[in-house]
Protein backbone atom coordinates (compact mmCIF):
# COMPACT_ATOMS: atom_id res chain seq x y z
CA UNK A 1 0.00 0.00 0.00
CA UNK A 2 3.20 2.16 0.94
CA UNK A 3 4.43 2.04 -2.52
CA UNK A 4 1.78 2.23 -4.23
CA UNK A 5 0.84 5.87 -2.29
CA UNK A 6 4.79 6.68 -3.39
CA UNK A 7 4.24 5.81 -6.73
CA UNK A 8 1.46 7.65 -7.29
CA UNK A 9 3.02 10.87 -5.48
CA UNK A 10 5.78 10.82 -7.66
CA UNK A 11 3.84 10.17 -10.70
CA UNK A 12 1.91 13.35 -10.17
CA UNK A 13 4.95 15.04 -9.41
CA UNK A 14 6.67 14.22 -12.55
CA UNK A 15 3.98 14.88 -15.13
CA UNK A 16 4.86 17.74 -17.45
CA UNK A 17 3.99 20.86 -16.40
CA UNK A 18 2.71 23.09 -19.65
CA UNK A 19 4.38 26.46 -20.60
CA UNK A 20 2.62 29.78 -19.80
CA UNK A 21 2.54 31.99 -22.69
CA UNK A 22 4.96 34.75 -22.68
CA UNK A 23 2.95 37.15 -23.77
CA UNK A 24 0.54 36.81 -20.38
CA UNK A 25 3.66 38.27 -18.64
CA UNK A 26 5.50 41.29 -19.07
CA UNK A 27 9.85 40.69 -18.62
CA UNK A 28 12.21 43.30 -17.91
CA UNK A 29 15.84 43.32 -16.88
CA UNK A 30 17.40 45.68 -14.83
CA UNK A 31 20.83 45.45 -15.82
CA UNK A 32 23.46 46.78 -13.42
CA UNK A 33 27.02 46.90 -12.50
CA UNK A 34 27.79 46.68 -9.26
CA UNK A 35 30.69 46.41 -6.58
CA UNK A 36 31.44 42.27 -5.48
CA UNK A 37 33.49 41.96 -2.53
CA UNK A 38 36.00 39.52 -1.70
CA UNK A 39 34.95 36.35 0.19
CA UNK A 40 35.75 36.78 3.64
CA UNK A 41 39.04 35.56 4.71
CA UNK A 42 37.62 32.59 7.22
CA UNK A 43 35.26 31.24 4.35
CA UNK A 44 36.89 27.62 2.69
CA UNK A 45 35.23 26.76 -0.23
CA UNK A 46 35.98 22.78 -0.95
CA UNK A 47 34.40 22.32 -3.81
CA UNK A 48 37.04 22.65 -6.36
CA UNK A 49 34.55 21.68 -9.29
CA UNK A 50 33.03 25.02 -9.03
CA UNK A 51 35.13 28.22 -10.49
CA UNK A 52 35.79 31.04 -7.46
CA UNK A 53 33.73 33.79 -7.85
CA UNK A 54 35.45 36.90 -9.60
CA UNK A 55 35.50 40.44 -7.32
CA UNK A 56 35.65 43.84 -8.19
CA UNK A 57 32.88 45.73 -10.58
CA UNK A 58 30.38 43.14 -12.07
CA UNK A 59 27.66 42.30 -14.07
CA UNK A 60 24.36 42.34 -11.92
CA UNK A 61 20.96 41.40 -13.31
CA UNK A 62 17.45 41.54 -11.47
CA UNK A 63 14.90 40.48 -13.74
CA UNK A 64 11.11 42.43 -13.10
CA UNK A 65 7.77 40.61 -13.73
CA UNK A 66 4.67 41.77 -14.48
CA UNK A 67 1.47 39.06 -14.71
CA UNK A 68 -0.75 40.82 -17.45
CA UNK A 69 -2.95 37.48 -17.53
CA UNK A 70 -3.50 35.16 -15.19
CA UNK A 71 -6.04 31.82 -15.19
CA UNK A 72 -8.91 31.80 -12.43
CA UNK A 73 -6.82 29.02 -11.42
CA UNK A 74 -3.76 30.68 -10.90
CA UNK A 75 -3.52 31.96 -7.56
CA UNK A 76 0.06 31.43 -6.04
CA UNK A 77 3.47 31.55 -7.69
CA UNK A 78 6.61 29.56 -6.39
CA UNK A 79 9.85 30.06 -8.04
CA UNK A 80 12.62 27.53 -7.72
CA UNK A 81 16.35 27.28 -9.24
CA UNK A 82 18.16 24.59 -10.47
CA UNK A 83 19.84 24.40 -7.33
CA UNK A 84 16.91 22.63 -5.38
CA UNK A 85 16.32 26.03 -3.66
CA UNK A 86 12.53 27.29 -3.50
CA UNK A 87 13.67 31.02 -4.00
CA UNK A 88 10.25 32.15 -3.67
CA UNK A 89 6.31 31.41 -2.74
CA UNK A 90 3.45 33.99 -2.58
CA UNK A 91 -0.06 35.06 -3.91
CA UNK A 92 -0.55 36.82 -7.08
CA UNK A 93 -3.01 38.20 -9.15
CA UNK A 94 -3.26 40.11 -12.06
CA UNK A 95 -1.55 43.31 -12.42
CA UNK A 96 1.46 42.26 -9.54
CA UNK A 97 5.00 43.16 -10.11
CA UNK A 98 7.80 40.58 -8.80
CA UNK A 99 11.37 41.26 -8.69
CA UNK A 100 13.94 38.56 -8.71
CA UNK A 101 17.03 39.34 -8.50
CA UNK A 102 19.45 36.78 -10.74
CA UNK A 103 22.35 37.82 -9.08
CA UNK A 104 26.34 38.76 -11.13
CA UNK A 105 26.09 37.62 -14.97
CA UNK A 106 29.47 36.24 -14.63
CA UNK A 107 28.39 33.60 -11.59
CA UNK A 108 25.48 32.48 -13.22
CA UNK A 109 27.75 31.90 -17.06
CA UNK A 110 30.10 29.94 -14.84
CA UNK A 111 27.84 27.72 -12.93
CA UNK A 112 29.42 29.46 -9.31
CA UNK A 113 25.14 30.15 -8.59
CA UNK A 114 22.13 29.02 -10.20
CA UNK A 115 21.41 29.55 -13.82
CA UNK A 116 17.90 28.15 -14.53
CA UNK A 117 14.63 29.71 -12.61
CA UNK A 118 11.45 27.93 -13.19
CA UNK A 119 8.56 30.30 -11.84
CA UNK A 120 5.41 27.79 -11.17
CA UNK A 121 2.11 29.13 -11.15
CA UNK A 122 -0.41 27.46 -8.87
CA UNK A 123 -3.83 26.75 -7.82
CA UNK A 124 -5.01 26.95 -4.85
CA UNK A 125 -3.91 23.72 -3.04
CA UNK A 126 -0.34 24.52 -4.94
CA UNK A 127 -0.69 22.43 -7.92
CA UNK A 128 1.50 23.62 -10.91
CA UNK A 129 -1.26 25.07 -13.59
CA UNK A 130 1.88 26.23 -15.97
CA UNK A 131 5.71 27.74 -15.71
CA UNK A 132 7.87 29.87 -17.22
CA UNK A 133 11.68 28.79 -16.98
CA UNK A 134 14.30 31.45 -17.56
CA UNK A 135 17.65 30.23 -18.05
CA UNK A 136 21.54 31.87 -18.68
CA UNK A 137 23.39 29.59 -21.14
CA UNK A 138 27.30 29.29 -20.39
CA UNK A 139 27.53 31.54 -23.67
CA UNK A 140 25.62 34.51 -21.78
CA UNK A 141 22.45 33.41 -23.69
CA UNK A 142 19.40 34.36 -22.01
CA UNK A 143 15.90 32.55 -22.64
CA UNK A 144 12.69 32.40 -21.88
CA UNK A 145 10.62 29.37 -22.45
CA UNK A 146 13.67 28.16 -24.37
CA UNK A 147 13.25 31.37 -26.26
CA UNK A 148 15.92 33.63 -26.85
CA UNK A 149 15.65 36.97 -25.72
CA UNK A 150 19.40 38.59 -25.53
CA UNK A 151 22.96 38.07 -24.27
CA UNK A 152 24.64 38.98 -21.55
Amino acid sequence: MKCTILFLLGWLFLQDVPLKPVEQVELKLEYTVQQRQAPPVTQVNLDHSKKQPATGLLPHVVVVFKFLLLTDKEKRIRIASNEDDQVLQRKIKSGDLLKLELGFTDDMKDRVTAHQYTLFFLDDTKNPQSKIVLEVGEDGLFTVNGVTRGKF
